[in-house]
């Protein structure tokens, strides 16, 4: 997720920051309040890629890890795992990986994640258990593919105000990371931070 989330995101490294490049300035914050007062987390950006390919960067171990995060398992299916640690080196089971979980999915339209947080954020939020995220893909035809993702479950207070504030910055630069892995390229992960290497 920084997410997808993913997420796309929903699962996000937590470094605080965004991407001041061109990439960033692709993704359109759509965030809103429902009738229900509910807060709606939103951001999209568009692809430059198949739906196809798309759909497989962010639906499969591969894919994820091609943009999003050096260690990533993802089943795709109802109850699914989708693990990951943005740590190079880390691996499934690691203590400090990132859980959660698939809930459903339309092939080549949309998928949704519970969202599980780690003992880094703030205790309510973590103990709540409410978040989950909504990856919508919309094929706009001529290899260009806009990908949605709403992040709803929030709570009210200072502690969920924070967590709100990290995955708006993170869910935005996973997807600019997306976008940005069919432009230049897979990420290559080293132990360097913030390398930028592409394959």
């Amino acid at each position: 997720m920084k997410t997808l989330l993913v997420a796309f995101v929903a699962a996000i490294p937590l470094l605080g920051q965004t991407s001041a490049d061109a990439y960033a300035q692709r993704i359109k914050n759509t965030s809103f309040v429902a009738a229900s007062g509910e807060r709606v987390l939103r951001h999209e950006v568009i692809v430059n890629a198949s739906l196809s390919d798309v759909w497989s960067a962010l639906t499969t171990s591969e894919g994820l890890m091609s943009f999003m995060a050096p260690m990533v398992r993802m089943e795709l299916k109802t109850g699914g795992v989708f693990e990951s640690n943005y740590r190079v080196g880390s691996k499934p089971g690691d203590p400090d990986n990132i859980h959660n979980q698939v809930l459903n999915y339309v092939p080549m339209e949309m998928f949704s994640i519970k969202v599980g947080l780690t003992k880094q954020f703030p205790q309510r939020p973590r103990e709540a258990g409410t978040l989950f995220s909504v990856i919508k893909l919309e094929d706009l035809g001529n290899r260009r593919v806009r990908v949605t993702e709403s992040m709803l479950g929030w709570g009210e207070g200072t502690d969920w105000n924070q967590v709100y504030e990290l995955f708006d910055r993170g869910n935005a630069y996973t997807l600019s990371e997306l976008a940005r892995r069919f432009d230049e390229g897979p990420r290559v992960w080293t132990t360097k931070e913030k390398t930028d290497e592409r394959k």
